[in-house]
């Protein structure tokens, strides 16, 4: 069952000066529940100092998965932010494993399961997460990436329903176009 307000992390940055700093927690906890920490780094991102990101998510739906596995994507091959090599190869691993039992015949990734409850804006995050991964040389299994990209296709075409649909095709026009111009990358 989850908890009747979702979990969230707060984050505060600053300088350091004279050797003392406070920080103030700007809602009340239930010290039972709760999780207090600080870190100090020369680095302007402090926590892969540590060796992991914050944030685990705790339930582990389609979206959750991939975003947690996107920072390890991203840090594995920077040495420089100390984020664990295996630890990064591992979260890559278990995300594109369940990926691969969560898409659907069509293509998409349902939220759970490998069935027709999906969401179009999640599938089009998963498939520029695979993406992603494959242009900076992770290697996915066969299939996995096209079927989604064919799922983006089926949703690029015909007209939106409304702005959200608008902006889901959207999307999923981007990765399909950067798919043809060597990959994604930001603007």
């Amino acid at each position: 069952m989850r908890p009747p307000v979702p979990y969230r992390t707060t984050a505060a940055g600053g300088h350091l000066r004279k050797g003392q700093a406070e920080a103030d927690v700007p809602r009340r906890m239930h010290p039972q529940f709760r999780v207090l920490e600080a870190t100090v780094s020369t680095l302007p991102w402090p926590w892969p100092r540590r060796g992991r990101l914050p944030g685990e998510v705790p339930y582990g739906c389609t979206e959750q998965l991939v975003s947690q596995a996107v920072p390890a994507l991203v840090l594995r091959k920077r040495p420089g932010f100390g984020y664990a090599p295996l630890a990064a190869e591992a979260s890559l691993t278990r995300a594109v494993t369940v990926l691969q039992a969560r898409q659907n015949a069509e293509g998409a990734f349902g939220f759970w399961a490998a069935n027709s409850h999906v969401s179009p804006l999640q599938t089009v995050y998963a498939a520029h997460f695979l993406t992603e991964a494959r242009e900076s040389g992770f290697p996915l299994p066969g299939g996995l990436l096209p079927r989604a990209l064919g799922f983006l296709s089926s949703l690029g075409s015909g007209e939106p329903d409304s702005p959200a649909d608008a902006r889901v095709r959207a999307y999923a026009l981007y990765v399909l176009g950067a798919q043809r111009h060597g990959g994604v990358r930001p603007a």
